[in-house]
């Protein structure tokens, strides 16, 4: 798992993909390998090996920052245009708490909860140029 972590930045939705295996590491928790364990161990060695190519950033072009709350997870792509195509600059993912992933709050959590991720791993505030 912590070789896995290290390339997470290059894996697209990290913390959707590896939420089986870190059930399995909470506190007290009931060791049961099962066929959703089996899933992600293979889901994450495929994203591993067949993760988008990321870009170099370009300090001159505008960054385009992308917010999804899925399940109880929210994705952060940092992209910039080269050429005709957006491509991607760097990956984040994180898992939402107990009260924010609640199905009445997730357009709360969308907002409120993708700020802290988005300032954590880029030091990027939303409506906020980053250069």
């Amino acid at each position: 798992m912590a070789l896995v972590k290290f390339t997470r930045e290059f894996i697209e939705g990290f913390a959707e993909k590896a939420a089986p295996l870190c059930k399995l590491l909470r506190k007290d928790a009931l060791w049961e390998w099962g066929p959703e364990q089996d899933e992600a161990v293979k889901t994450l060695k495929e994203s591993v090996v067949r993760a988008p190519m990321l870009v170099w950033p370009c300090r001159d072009r505008p960054y385009v920052l992308q917010l999804a709350c899925v399940g109880s997870g929210l994705r952060a792509t940092l992209s910039q245009h080269h050429g005709a195509l957006l491509q991607p600059v760097a990956y984040a993912s994180a898992r939402l708490g107990w009260p924010l992933c609640l199905p009445p709050r997730r357009t709360f959590s969308s907002a409120a909860g993708c700020n802290p991720v988005g300032v954590e791993r880029w030091g990027h505030k939303p409506y906020q140029t980053l250069m």
